[in-house]
């Protein structure tokens, strides 16, 4: 599924003096099968851009089209879009309502129109993509399990659907260190077995360098970095310019470049800097 916006601006309060751009002039694509980090200060317009691209918000000026389905200011069903399209909010285990977990993940396949049987198979494969037992698990109230467990289910439910697109918005905030790390390497994991398109927003510059393999900041509603994640932390005082950091892998080799070492890049990940660190102790 590909996801294509042009010049896409979406104004908040218009016509009012409490008017603001939430995107200006956005202009973006996204290729079916991409790992994509957005990242921004708050209030930089990465929540909006997500909620066009699900269709909670239609552009004010613009051109957006996700799988062939336009996305504009006109009155249309975008029921079709939102099969493909999942979009999992911040704290979605707060949106958990069902007496069982089973009942909760199966809530969106059966307002679908899926039969029963169907939704049940669509909550087995759910859960255990998301890395939850099913036959242990099913039957329990989701207000019995831990805050690491309430994730995963809220985001089996939106699995459950089906999508080709999945967004997280910050889908590991909360979480302590243990759950961060066994929820990304899910959704790796998922990224990799469905070749799903995933779109993140996170705060953790360390979390979406781990998972992303392009990055795109954001400030004041528009696109000012767009570049694969091999490239995006070298212009180390940009991000600063930008009230961002790097990861602080990055910064570290930024620091050991400036006093002369030899590598060729500020690392994003750990794996990464360790590795090219050993190569450089080898040779020397």
């Amino acid at each position: 599924m590909s996801i294509t916006l042009k010049n896409v601006s979406h104004e908040y309060n218009p016509g009012t003096t409490f008017a603001t751009f939430g995107l200006k002039d956005v202009s973006l694509h996204i290729e079916n099968g991409e790992a994509v980090g957005i990242i921004g200060p708050t209030g930089s317009g990465k929540s909006t851009l997500l909620q066009h691209i699900n269709g909670l918000l239609r552009p004010t000026s613009g051109e957006l089209e996700v799988e062939g389905i336009q996305i504009t200011g006109d009155k249309q069903n975008l029921s079709e879009l939102r099969k493909k399209v999942g979009l999992v909010f911040q704290y979605p285990e707060y949106q958990l309502f069902e007496e069982t977990i089973a009942k909760d993940i199966a809530f969106g396949p059966l307002n679908l129109g899926l039969s029963q049987e169907e939704a049940d198979l669509r909550v087995k494969e759910a859960m255990e993509l998301i890395g939850l037992d099913y036959e242990l698990l099913k039957d329990r109230s989701p207000f019995e399990i831990s805050g690491g467990q309430k994730r995963r289910v809220a985001i089996a439910g939106v699995l459950a659907m089906n999508p080709s697109v999945l967004m997280l918005d910050e889908p590991t905030a909360g979480l302590d260190p243990l759950g961060r790390s066994q929820l990304l390497d899910t959704l790796r994991s998922l990224h990799k077995q469905k070749n799903i398109t995933l779109i993140i927003i996170s705060h953790s510059m360390e979390e979406i360098a781990s998972i992303s393999s392009r990055i795109i900041l954001m400030k004041d509603g528009e696109i000012k970095m767009d570049k694969p994640v091999t490239e995006a932390f070298e212009d180390v005082e940009f991000f600063e310019e930008c009230g961002m950091d790097v990861p602080v892998i990055s910064r570290i080799m930024y620091e050991l470049r400036k006093a002369g070492k030899p590598f060729a890049r500020n690392y994003a990940t750990v794996q990464e800097a360790q590795e090219a660190i050993v190569k450089v102790v080898r040779h020397a």
